[in-house]
């Protein structure tokens, strides 16, 4: 077996080292790539009220769009969406879609649930149901900072 003393090696036998600036550069090449990806925007998940309440393990923290009808109890003040079935999720903040109770619409939003809380869906948009070739007019307003498209 062949022994080498490290101290002696020369810089040709030597392992190449990465330089600094290399280094930088990569990290630098890798933070752009994870920036583009998070860029990206999220796919919202189209599906009906019923399979939100079901399957709702699967759909946690995911932006969904789900329709039915807005309904609100007043002690204390809440709203959520239901469906035919009494299918139902809850719909923060209140004055998101206080203005639409009593009608079908269509929300987009994130899903969540809490213990404490129920299934909820942090609103971003609201968009009253189509029933025919109604003429309607379109309004935008914010929610929490998210534009919204609402037709009246």
């Amino acid at each position: 077996m062949r022994y080498v003393d490290v101290l002696k090696l020369s810089q040709s036998d030597a392992r190449p080292r990465r330089s600094a600036t290399g280094i930088a550069t990569m990290a630098g090449v890798l933070i752009a790539v994870l920036l583009v990806g998070c860029a990206r925007e999220e796919s919202v998940v189209g599906l009906e009220l019923e399979l939100l309440v079901e399957q709702q393990d699967t759909f946690l923290g995911r932006l969904v769009r789900t329709s039915g009808t807005v309904r609100m109890h007043d002690s204390p003040r809440h709203f959520w969406l239901e469906d035919d079935a009494r299918n139902r999720v809850g719909l923060v903040p209140a004055q998101s879609v206080e203005a639409w109770l009593g009608e079908e619409v269509e929300i987009v939003g994130r899903f969540g649930f809490a213990a404490d809380t129920g299934r909820t869906i942090q609103v971003q948009q609201v968009r009253r149901q189509d029933h025919g070739d109604e003429e309607h007019e379109n309004i935008e307003r914010e929610i929490d900072g998210h534009e919204v498209g609402e037709q009246r």
